[in-house]
C-alpha cells in the first residue's frame, strides 16, 4: 500500500513514543487534531499499526540469556513445515521464528533465565519438535542494536523527492555535480545538499530540478 507523507510522519513519531498524545502528534506533523486522529485510526484499521506494547528490559525480568537457533527439518513438505510452525508458536520461550533460505530452514530466537535453563529447554523441548534434523545454537554475547523501530526515514525521503520533483540523488542527502576540465579527466565530487543552502560550484549556485544534474565547466 502507498502511505501519504503525514501517515509516514505519524508512524515515525509513534515508533519513538507510542504514548504521545494526539494533540502533540498533530502539532508535530502540522495538522489539526481531528484529521490526525482519523489517520491514526485508519493506520490501525489497515493493520499498518498492529498494536502498542511496552518494551521490557529482559535482564531485569530474569531472562539473562538470548539464543538464535538455526533449525533444519528432515522433510520440506508443506505439511511438515506447517506442523513445525504450529508447535513453535505454542512455545513461550521462542519469542520469534523465521523461515529462512540457505543451509537451514528456520531461525528461532529464544530467551531463558540462564545457560542451564536454556540447555534444559533445548534438550527436552526443541530437540523433540516434529521433524528436527539438526540444530545450531548461537548465543548472544552482547546486544548492540536490538530491534526498536522500522526505518520510516528512507521511505519518507523517497516520497518527498517524488512530491517535490527532485531526482533520486537529491533525496539521499547528496547529489552529483559533474565538473569538466580541458586538461583533466571528468570527476564527480559529492556535495552536501542542504535545504536552505544551495551548493556552489565555481561561484555559481545550482538547484537540482526533476532529477536534472547541473553541469559546470572549469577552465584549464
Amino acid at each position: 500500500m502507498t502511505l501519504s507523507l503525514p501517515e509516514m510522519k505519524i508512524l515515525a513519531l509513534l515508533q519513538k513514543d507510542a504514548r504521545i498524545t494526539n494533540q502533540t502528534l498533530a502539532d508535530e506533523i502540522g495538522m489539526s487534531a481531528s484529521p490526525c486522529w482519523r489517520k491514526v485510526r485508519k493506520l490501525e484499521d489497515d493493520k499498518v499499526i498492529q498494536g502498542y506494547r511496552a518494551v521490557l528490559n529482559r535482564k531485569k525480568i530474569g531472562l539473562g540469556v538470548m539464543v538464535f537457533v538455526r533449525v533444519s527439518i528432515d522433510s520440506h513438505s508443506e505439511t511438515q513445515a506447517r506442523r513445525f510452525e504450529q508447535e513453535v508458536m505454542a512455545l513461550e520461550a521462542v519469542i520469534a521464528c523465521y523461515s529462512i533460505g540457505g543451509d537451514a530452514d528456520f531461525l528461532l530466537q529464544v530467551v531463558a533465565g540462564d545457560l542451564d535453563a536454556y540447555a534444559d529447554f533445548s534438550m527436552t523441548v526443541l530437540r523433540r519438535l516434529t521433524g528436527i534434523k539438526a540444530m545450531q545454537s548461537m548465543f548472544v554475547m552482547k546486544e548492540i542494536k536490538p530491534l526498536a523501530s522500522y526505518p520510516i526515514k528512507a521511505t519518507l525521503g523517497h516520497a518527498l523527492s517524488q512530491r517535490e520533483g527532485l531526482g533520486h540523488k537529491a533525496h539521499t542527502g547528496h547529489f552529483t555535480v559533474q565538473v569538466y576540465s580541458h586538461n583533466a579527466p571528468c570527476f564527480r565530487p559529492r556535495i552536501n545538499w542542504h535545504e536552505k543552502a544551495l551548493p556552489t560550484v565555481n561561484s555559481h549556485r545550482y538547484r537540482p530540478v526533476t532529477g536534472v544534474v547541473p553541469v559546470a565547466y572549469a577552465s584549464a
